[in-house]
């Protein structure tokens, strides 16, 4: 309770409701799923590429990180901003890396990039209001 508390204390511009993430993030994790098992199941053992499904793996780990940092106090709103934008950067170089091999793959990604976008300025409002 007291971590439900302290979130909505915080300064922000925009406050989303909680049930958006509940509609958002599942959609999001289909389109994810089925573009990276394009990228690495469907394209088989032969064709697998590190050099371009490793963005999204980084992506994956940065992304699952995020919460648990964000969480913990004003300092960690600080430290996921910085993860944040490795989450936006690793999207881009995924959306980037799958294009070259597999467009309807990348395509899959952007409304995640869009969503992330997002939350990298709701990320930045919060940090700056709650300095």
């Amino acid at each position: 309770m007291e971590d439900r508390d302290w979130y909505k204390k915080l300064d922000m511009t925009i406050r989303v409701p909680g049930p958006v993430f509940g509609i958002v993030w599942p959609i999001l994790y289909i389109c994810i799923i089925i573009s990276t098992l394009m990228m690495t199941v469907f394209r088989g053992p032969a064709r697998l590429d590190w050099k371009t499904t490793k963005w999204i793996f980084i992506n994956i780990f940065v992304n699952v990180i995020w919460m648990p940092i964000f969480q913990t106090s004003r300092l960690g709103i600080k430290i996921a901003f910085l993860d944040i934008l490795v989450i936006d950067y690793t999207c881009f170089k995924a959306i980037k890396e799958f294009h070259k091999i597999n467009p309807t793959a990348a395509y899959l990604l952007i409304p995640y990039m869009l969503w992330i976008s997002f939350a990298t300025f709701l990320n930045f409002d919060i940090m700056v209001r709650n300095w």
